[in-house]
């Protein structure tokens, strides 16, 4: 499986040099962060081409980064104060995430 996942993201390396700003591999899934105005392109390229051929969008999310780095989340005493990553890294985060990128979607595509 990570062949293959290793191959995948090669191949989109290599088809969208130009309309992606991020692809990389983690915990066996491959992410490619594509530049919007290139979105439609690189869905209808991803269905469409025999090499990717992806024939299902299985889940959507939108993101908000607003505060991203800069707080913790709120949990009640029940939950864990260190799971999810939850504490603070502003020195990383807090810049790094100008106006312009606040909103982000996810296609999880299958």
């Amino acid at each position: 499986m990570t062949q293959r996942v290793n191959e995948l993201a090669a191949r989109l390396r290599e088809r969208f040099a130009e309309q992606s700003t991020r692809c990389e591999v983690a915990i066996g899934e491959v992410t490619l962060e594509v530049r919007p105005e290139c979105l439609h392109e690189v869905c209808a390229a991803l269905c469409g081409e025999p090499v990717f051929a992806f024939a299902e969008l299985i889940d959507l999310a939108g993101i908000d980064y607003l505060e991203y780095g800069r707080a913790d989340w709120e949990t009640s005493d029940m939950v864990t104060g260190s799971g999810y990553s939850r504490g603070v890294q502003a020195h990383i985060y807090a810049d790094a995430q100008a106006e312009e990128k606040r909103l982000g979607v996810v296609y999880h595509l299958l």
